[in-house]
């Protein structure tokens, strides 16, 4: 009894029934001196009892077999209960339970401890709903029951806190698959709410004899024991009809697989459920009645599925809903259906017969090596002209199969169909649904508004999900107008969701729920996101980045959170509930914290750069203000002449010689795309040499009086007595934030690769892809060599990244494909190693050096996409319009962290 209720709450029920009845029992009773058991022994009974059982069903609990035993073990316990609960049954019946007692919170909301340390010191039982897979560390003491002061206190944070023994504590997650630490499955006791197949249709038999039977549970309360078996003679007749219920539930609960945005709730599955049962048709006898059910509840729940779903998924439901509805009646056979579903054709043979394609004979070779297909392929081969006919007519599926094979099964058709004409497949499989279920599952009907509005109630809204050229107002206004609900009557309400809207709307919602009325709210959130990211806003960011972290922000901000208060819009300081304008303005002044890099979800280290590149230019402005007479100073007896012939002359000296081009590409045995690359970067250092060279010499010339001074003259002379890089040049160069020293030193560092490069024409072991002037020709270079070498289309190749452990010294050779480049840095966080991921940055160091990256190219469908982050690849901290490329790196954390952060790297800093 203690193992059962310590251990078997987080399995299922064929779990649970596998290790009470087949292996604790057996145990017990194989020991060499038996321990006694009695016969039929059921735990639920020996822990409970039915009067607790029925007043739990009273209070919500589905009366299925699961839900008693995780009633009973959650009230018989010793560690806190966490209940595992998708579909909200369990927190449903909680609530009901305790009543207005029960203290329901969520972890992270505001003043949560303060409600904890109450419900402790008073003895409260408290809910904490919604929780995650990480708790916060701050319950352990909690969690654990470490209690002090011989169990009078509990210590939670640095505060010791009453403990009242009559304290309970039950937790509960959503999440349908939860991965808990060992910590915190020693610390509660889990608890498996989660709906199963089987469960939910005890639950939905228990609702449908009491609907069509309730003299039944009558005679149930009256006298149990004695009329058990005719009550359950008589609950059995209506099993099929709950049994097809449950069966579309899960098949409705499975669409969420093809897109997440179908998410269908068990509780208005429930609401279908009922009113099926209401619509269908009366019948003299039982058997009549029960049909009626089931059809009543299939169509209600198509019906009420496909409306919300897209177009091109209507006939996937349709097909999985006819494929396991045949399943559960063994209609058809697992295997077929698999074998339709997977078709593995193994081999590639030539055919034999000039109708059919390799692809479709190897089709038919496969089929032929199953039992119920054996000799298809001979049939094929030996009445060629009339399965030639059947293949070439226009809608084979409607035609009759050759031979004896026209005798074959809907799904053995089909099977047949999908080798010799695979494309007409969704025709076939509609004719399979309407021959299987009826043709007024394949009619294509445009959505009918008024049979919506029947679905809907009070608590039910309908939801529209609008597109382009689709305002389903109109329509909404005319079947009001039908039914006495108009504008002009007051009975309509249309409310356009916006700034200072909220109180209209809540005023219209609560007139309406008390008068009747119809309100219709627009859904607002990707509309906000669109005006602020693309009109008010966005329309100003030109920066396909810039966009992409405003888009972000709006994601992260505007959601339906913010207005229920559990948004925090930063650490500490939680999205305020619905107040006036001035109560919003006393809520910011109270409780904003101190300004800081932290609340727009960046690194403190955003603060230091910033303060230093603030610093720079202050310095720099005040440098550009100076009188030149001051700038040099008396000691030194040079005047700003003089310090600018020095500078002139000292680059003059260090400025290397123009690359030989001609000479260069003389040498070159093979120009494949490094090569070409290599000619680009030298005729492009050469244009710039050039022209500093030549503007060096005029300037000279002009400061000896040689040359007329020119405009352009003196903002050299200006420039280089400031450390300041002339116009002149940058236009011909790079994107740099250099002063004139550093960014000479940088030149003549670029100059030497070029040489190294030029020596022999071979790619270096390690590319110091910063050194480029246009770097992005020598990463598209990567994916031309291995375009080339594989004999892959250039359109369809991206790159990807491998961020090394080493530094340039460690490698002597390239590798064979792509290359390892190096001279990146990152700003806004940095690359652990160790871990080989994207990492919080250190503070202070504000742009960490990257390892060596072997960047290569791949096939664009063979891209990792999964725990990435797109990093933005920038020559200079401006970055903007320096703009490279795109690095996938490895994330363990959200994408979002790193876009709100402004994580980038940059070629230099």
């Amino acid at each position: 009894m203690a193992a059962f209720v310590s251990y078997v709450g987080s399995f299922t029920k064929q779990y649970r029934q596998e290790l009470v009845e087949h292996m604790w029992i057996p145990f017990l009773k194989s020991q060499k001196v038996p321990i006694p058991i009695t016969e039929g022994l059921d735990l639920i009974a020996m822990l409970t009892d039915d009067a607790t059982i029925a007043a739990w069903n009273n209070e919500g609990l589905p009366g299925d077999r699961m839900s008693t035993e995780n009633a009973t073990i959650l009230t018989n316990c010793e560690r806190w209960p966490l209940m595992i609960d998708p579909q909200q049954q369990g927190i449903k019946w909680i609530k009901n339970k305790y009543g207005t007692d029960l203290k329901v919170i969520r972890l992270g909301q505001k003043g949560f401890l303060k409600t904890i340390e109450r419900a402790l010191a008073c003895g409260d039982t408290i809910l904490i709903e919604n929780v995650n897979e990480t708790v916060d560390p701050v319950l352990d003491p909690l969690l654990g029951g470490n209690t002090i002061k011989k169990g009078k206190y509990i210590k939670i944070e640095d505060k010791e806190c009453e403990f009242n023994k009559n304290f309970h504590l039950i937790l509960h997650t959503k999440l349908a698959n939860p991965h808990y630490q060992p910590e915190l499955q020693a610390q509660t006791t889990l608890i498996n709410f989660t709906v199963t197949r089987d469960g939910l249709e005890e639950q939905l038999l228990a609702e449908v004899v009491s609907v069509e039977r309730p003299d039944l549970e009558k005679l149930k309360v009256a006298e149990a024991k004695e009329n058990e078996v005719k009550i359950n003679e008589a609950r059995e007749y209506y099993r099929p009809a709950a049994l097809r219920a449950s069966l579309l539930y899960f098949v409705v609960n499975d669409l969420g697989k093809i897109n997440p945005i179908y998410q269908f709730s068990l509780k208005a599955f429930n609401t279908v459920f009922h009113k099926a049962i209401d619509r269908a048709e009366a019948s003299e006898d039982l058997q009549g009645r029960i049909t009626n059910l089931i059809e009543a509840i299939t169509y209600s729940a198509f019906l009420y599925t496909s409306q919300g779903l897209f177009e091109k998924d209507k006939l996937t439901f349709l097909a999985q809903t006819t494929f396991q509805i045949l399943l559960r009646s063994k209609e058809i056979e697992l295997l077929e259906l698999d074998f339709l579903l997977r078709f593995t054709v193994e081999h590639t043979l030539k055919s034999p017969v000039d109708f059919l394609t390799p692809q479709s004979w190897s089709a038919i070779k496969a089929i032929a090596l199953m039992d119920e297909f054996r000799g298809l392929d001979r049939d094929i081969e030996g009445s060629a002209k009339r399965w030639k006919k059947w293949v070439d007519s226009e809608c084979p599926e409607k035609e009759k199969f050759p031979q004896e094979w026209k005798n074959k099964s809907s799904l053995q058709k089909l099977i047949i169909l999908r080798a010799l004409r695979p494309d007409r497949m969704t025709y076939a499989l509609r004719n399979f649904v309407e021959k299987k279920l009826g043709s007024k599952y394949v009619e294509s009907t445009r959505m009918d508004l008024a049979k919506s509005y029947e679905e809907s109630s009070p608590a039910t809204p309908v939801f529209f999900i609008l597109f382009p050229g689709v305002d389903p107002l109109k329509d909404m206004e005319t079947l009001g107008k039908k039914l006495g609900f108009t504008i002009d009557s007051g009975k309509f309400h249309n409310i356009s969701l916006g700034q200072g809207q909220e109180m209209v709307a809540e005023e219209a919602l609560e007139e309406a729920a008390t008068h009747g009325h119809w309100v219709i709210l627009q859904v607002p959130w990707e509309d906000f996101r669109y005006l602020f990211g693309e009109i008010m806003y966005g329309g100003y960011i030109t920066d396909d980045w810039d966009r992409k972290l405003c888009h972000m922000y709006l994601e992260e901000f505007m959601s339906p959170a913010m207005l229920e208060g559990e948004l925090a819009l930063a650490p500490g300081f939680l999205a305020p509930r619905n107040l006036d304008y001035a109560g919003y303005h006393k809520y910011i002044d109270e409780m904003l914290p101190a300004e800081s890099p932290v609340l727009y979800g960046l690194h403190p280290n955003a603060e230091i750069q910033f303060l230093t590149v603030t610093s720079e230019n202050l310095f720099k402005t005040l440098l550009e203000m100076q009188p030149r007479n001051l700038l040099v100073g008396e000691e030194s007896g040079q005047s700003a002449e003089e310090k600018v012939k020095n500078v002139l002359d000292d680059i003059l000296e260090k400025l290397p010689e123009e690359f030989n081009v001609t000479e260069i590409m003389q040498r070159a045995a093979v120009r494949n795309p490094y090569v070409l690359v290599c000619f680009q970067e030298c005729e492009r250092m050469n244009l710039l040499i050039r022209a500093i060279r030549k503007s060096l010499k005029q300037l000279d010339l002009g400061l000896k009086g040689e040359l007329t001074f020119s405009p352009d003259m003196d903002a050299q002379q200006s420039a280089l007595l400031y450390d300041i890089v002339p116009d002149a040049w940058t236009k011909l160069a790079y994107p740099s934030t250099y002063g004139l020293a550093q960014w000479i030193n940088d030149l003549l560092m670029r100059c030497r690769e070029l040489d190294i490069w030029t020596q022999d024409l071979v790619l270096p072991a390690v590319v110091w892809l910063s050194g480029f002037f246009n770097p992005q020709s020598f990463l598209t270079a990567i994916m031309q060599c291995t375009a080339r070498r594989n004999d892959w289309p250039l359109d369809k190749m991206c790159l990807t990244v491998d961020v090394t452990k080493k530094i340039r010294e460690d490698y002597g050779h390239p590798p064979r494909e792509g290359a390892y480049i190096c001279g990146l840095y990152m700003e806004g966080a940095r690359w652990d190693i160790q871990s080989g991921v994207i990492a919080e940055a250190r503070l202070q160091d504000l742009t960490p050096a990257m390892p060596v990256i072997f960047v290569r190219a791949i096939p664009t469908d063979r891209q990792e996409t999964k725990n990435i982050y797109e990093c933005p690849v920038y020559k200079t901290k401006n970055r903007g319009p320096t703009y490279v490329w795109t690095f996938n790196l490895k994330s363990k954390d959200k994408s979002a962290k790193w876009v709100l952060a402004g994580v980038a790297l940059l070629l230099a800093v």
